[in-house]
C-alpha cells in the first residue's frame, strides 16, 4: 500500500485523479525505455557492421575536450 500512498498523495497535490498520475508515470516509463532498447539495438547493428570506435580513439576525442588529462 505504500505505492499507492505515495500515488494519491501526488494525485492529490497535483488535483488529479489517482488514473491520471499511473497513466502519465506510464508514458514516461515507457518513453524512456523504448528510447534505451532503440540505443542498444542501434549500437549492436553498427558493432554487427564493425562500425567501431577503438579505445584510444575514444580517449583522445575525450582528452581533446578536456574531460581528463
Amino acid at each position: 500500500m505504500e505505492v499507492l500512498d505515495s500515488i494519491d498523495k501526488l494525485a492529490e497535490s497535483m488535483d488529479r485523479s489517482r488514473n491520471w498520475v499511473v497513466e502519465s508515470a506510464l508514458k514516461s516509463y515507457i518513453d524512456l525505455e523504448s528510447w534505451q532498447v532503440e540505443g542498444v539495438r542501434e549500437a549492436i547493428l553498427e558493432a554487427d557492421r564493425g562500425d567501431l570506435t577503438s579505445h584510444g580513439e575514444v580517449f583522445s576525442e575525450i582528452r581533446k575536450k578536456n574531460f581528463i588529462k
